[in-house]
């Protein structure tokens, strides 16, 4: 947890956060100088009306203020899977995210209700009694009220552009509850890992969501542009018609390539699979190298500790289910990289 010294602004009454009040109460020692954790004091500052300029202030000052017993600028990445040891206190936040999130999707997919049974009006009205609490506060007036205000996003999502992919829904969450970073194929690229860096540094998130689809039509144009075609050459797919226009092809190919060490690795791992089947392997090495090329862009970064999760929703059932990470995904980022994605 980042430490700071905080300085109380003129006309905000400095109060230690107690868990209950939505003040701070002031230290017994008559002092405006006291340390506490840089994101509690930004959450509850800017849930009081009017300081949000203020709580802008601060949050700069105290960014400036911390400083790692080393002298070293504190930079630390978590990537789940390799974590030993007493977790830091941003893992157990990240982990609490990651498990809210996931009985979020438990309700969206109707769990309680019967899971993969036949679609009937008894489970569609289950499933919405147990989404619709969430999603009525979530979206409510008093919601947008709070969130006008100011926001604390539990976590940040890196999913596809697909207009079935709503994170949102996915995870029966509502406005302000999450971050979402789109593009087609779930890629990060520099304007993506700026946007993510400025999300990290600013709120504090402590969890990052890659989150890819069943049947992406970008990972399926990748597998038929780079894999000979055995992405199964859907003529009727819009990555495929618009791939049949070369003056039009430049921006898709581009995309297209980040997608490539995937369609690489899927295919030299697995090499029996054609078609659908190796899309759908591409789709979760993607999701992998997706986390591995986020790594790398913020390398040099500066930022609170976080953690990574990866997951594939299904978009006929809307199941999300957690990927694992895997020590090969680590040599597609580094031995398979696209020469024409500019580095940081």
């Amino acid at each position: 947890m980042l430490r700071g010294t905080f300085v109380a602004p003129v006309g905000v009454r400095a109060r230690w956060w107690s868990g209950r009040s939505s003040e701070f109460t002031a230290p017994a020692a008559a002092s405006s100088r006291f340390s506490c954790p840089v994101s509690q004091l930004v959450r509850q500052l800017a849930s009081i009306p009017g300081t949000v300029n203020r709580c802008a202030r601060v949050s700069r000052r105290l960014w400036r203020g911390v400083r790692p017993k080393n002298g070293e600028t504190k930079r630390t990445i978590v990537s789940m899977g390799g974590a030993s040891g007493k977790a830091s206190r941003s893992v157990e936040r990240a982990e609490q995210s990651w498990r809210q999130l996931l009985e979020g999707n438990r309700r969206f997919v109707g769990a309680a209700a019967g899971g993969q049974t036949p679609i009937t009006a008894e489970r569609e009205e289950a499933v919405w009694n147990a989404c619709a609490p969430a999603w009525k506060r979530g979206t409510s007036l008093t919601r947008r009220q709070e969130t006008s205000i100011g926001q604390s996003p539990q976590a940040l999502v890196i999913c596809c552009s697909d207009s079935r992919v709503v994170p949102e829904f996915a995870f029966n969450c509502g406005i302000g509850d999450l971050f979402s970073v789109e593009c087609a194929g779930n890629v990060v690229d520099r304007a993506a890992a700026a946007s993510i860096s400025f999300y990290l540094r600013t709120f504090d998130i402590p969890l990052v969501v890659v989150l890819g689809h069943s049947s992406c039509a970008a990972v399926s144009g990748a597998c038929d542009m780079f894999g000979g075609g055995a992405g199964g050459n859907r003529a009727a797919s819009p990555t495929n018609l618009y791939l049949r226009r070369p003056e039009e092809t430049d921006f898709l190919t581009e995309l297209l390539q980040n997608i490539q060490p995937a369609v690489n690795l899927a295919r030299a791992s697995h090499p029996q699979l054609e078609g659908a089947a190796l899309v759908e392997q591409t789709i979760t090495q993607n999701v992998r190298n997706t986390k591995h090329e986020l790594l790398r862009h913020l390398r040099n970064d500066r930022h609170p500790e976080f953690v990574v999760k990866m997951g594939k929703y299904d978009i006929a059932t809307g199941l999300v289910e957690e990927i694992a990470d895997a020590t090969e995904s680590a040599a597609a980022a580094v031995g398979h990289g696209v020469q024409s994605m500019p580095r940081s």
